[in-house]
């Protein structure tokens, strides 16, 4: 398997900071709250194990300048604001470069109406100060407004940037696939465009292996519906081959704008993570996180849907996916509001998988503000940093903060398989596990449970509620039992029991 791998200003800020050391690892979460709006847009691990993030800060929706940041293992961390009096921008995109040293990619604008025409490239050391800059303006007859989507090192050290350019040049204005190569000075080393009749956008960048062709994963708009496409390209980036992933497999209408992949099965399939949404059913028209197993042709082999009954959830914005190895991919998504400004909470939720998309593990965060997740980063300890968005309606209204939570596998709570006491064997899930409130059984064949016990330590049985969502689906609600180690009865019409141990918090 082949896993993917100039003003300094302070600000005054109010963070809450919690860590906790584990075998010479660490566990933190912590909010980077200001006055302004702040978003995290990339990440990466360097080889020193520290996290750096880049992003913006500003106004919501109206001037922004770049925002930078250093978070060490221990959750210790640094910030930059990079600011000019007559530029609006951002940073997208963030690498470490061969020096240990860091470069950052983005956009900013001169104009109002903030039109980004230039793409800027900045350098810094490891303390963040600005070593060079660049920038190259991209505005012609053609094409205006470039973004910046992924970046990907190749095999020749480069680094290859997928992006987006306005194409102004028609009646109407669409989006164009826009692909970039740069050396290690930030010198430019090619561009190249691809026009299509709708609106492009790049998702996902890799190489393909033993291959010197890359495949971007991307995507189109046509006013009601996305798709999820794929753009096979040589070294010089020019078009060797295109296809469309099948939208629907099997009920499940498969969303193009949030699909990720960062690991590799063989040198033709990978996994892919997306929003999907219900297409029939009590859940029709309800989201949920997909991930698929997908060759280079756009042919689905397998898939794994996760989601909670009565919610919907979307995958998360930039990256969805963290794979460490081959048996510890992490899956990212977050429960949705139907206002995009809610006074609600929700739940940031983090999925364990491996490269056979079986079902390892699951924890959720947060339900204390409302979370836009942005992005998970693989960690050198098997475990994964989230980066997220947080609004609190009643601190600031139309202000995000930076949240960050890092996690390592041993926190996730572990997904029990099931055996019943009579031999029979039975294929059944159950998670979350330890739990709080509402536990959820997955069985494999439809059996019609009728009871459900818990059982204490000292032999107590309680006669749980549950809700039986569909044949195979079971929530149990759990809040009322005291914390502690349960064994958990569930016994169907044929009288078979099933027992397993769940934790109780």
């Amino acid at each position: 398997m082949i896993p993917k791998n100039l003003i300094k200003i302070f600000n005054s800020l109010l963070f809450f900071i919690l860590y906790i050391t584990v075998s010479g690892q660490s566990s933190f979460e912590f909010t980077f709250q200001t006055t302004y709006d702040e978003e995290i847009m990339d990440g990466i691990q360097d080889s020193f194990g520290n996290y750096i993030l880049c992003g913006r800060q500003g106004n919501y929706m109206q001037e922004y300048n770049p925002l930078i940041m250093k978070v060490d293992k221990n959750g210790n961390y640094s910030t930059r604001i990079i600011s000019s009096p007559d530029t609006v921008g951002y940073f997208n995109l963030v690498t470490q470069t061969p020096d240990g040293n860091y470069m950052f990619f983005g956009q900013y604008s001169l104009s109002p109406d903030n039109t980004y025409n230039y793409l800027w490239i900045v350098k810094t050391d490891s303390n963040l100060n600005t070593m060079f800059e660049k920038s190259y303006y991209i505005a012609n007859t053609t094409y205006n407004n470039c973004n910046l989507h992924r970046l990907y090192v190749d095999r020749d050290s480069n680094y290859c940037v997928a992006g987006k350019l306005n194409n102004i040049s028609g009646t109407h204005e669409n989006s164009d696939l826009w692909m970039i190569k740069f050396n290690h000075a930030g010198d430019t080393l090619m561009t190249k465009t691809h026009n299509y009749s709708s609106n492009q956008w790049a998702q996902e960048l890799s190489q393909i292996p033993e291959t010197n062709e890359y495949m971007v994963i991307g995507g189109s708009f046509d006013g009601s519906t996305s798709d999820v496409e794929l753009f096979l390209m040589d070294s010089l980036f020019n078009k060797t081959g295109f296809t469309n992933v099948p939208k629907s497999y099997p009920n499940k209408y498969i969303g193009g704008p949030q699909a990720s992949s960062d690991i590799w099965i063989n040198d033709t399939m990978f996994l892919m993570s997306t929003s999907v949404l219900d297409t029939i059913g009590k859940r029709a028209n309800d989201g949920s996180l997909g991930v698929f197993k997908v060759d280079t042709s756009g042919f689905l082999y397998d898939h794994l849907i996760l989601g909670k009954p009565d919610t919907n959830e979307y995958a998360a914005h930039k990256n969805s996916m963290a794979s460490v190895n081959d048996s510890t991919i992490f899956l990212g998504s977050y429960t949705i509001q139907v206002s995009f400004w809610s006074e609600n909470p929700n739940l940031i939720e983090l999925y364990l998988i491996d490269t056979s998309l079986s079902l390892l593990g699951y924890k959720d965060y947060g339900y204390d503000a409302y979370y836009w997740l942005q992005g998970i980063i693989p960690t050198s300890d098997e475990g994964c940093l989230i980066y997220a968005s947080r609004y609190d309606h009643s601190v600031n209204i139309y202000e995000r903060d930076v949240h960050i939570i890092k996690m390592q596998k041993t926190d996730m709570d572990i997904i029990t398989n099931a055996s019943n006491q009579n031999r029979t064997p039975v294929s059944l899930l159950a998670y979350p596990n330890p739990v709080k409130e509402c536990l959820t059984i997955e069985l494999e064949e439809p059996k019609r449970i009728v009871q459900v016990f818990a059982i204490d330590i000292e032999g107590n049985k309680t006669l749980l509620d549950f809700v039986q969502i569909t044949s195979n689906l079971k929530v149990i609600k759990m809040q009322n039992l005291a914390s502690g180690l349960y064994i958990l009865q569930l016994i169907n019409t044929e009288s078979e029991i099933v027992s397993l141990k769940i934790l109780k918090k």
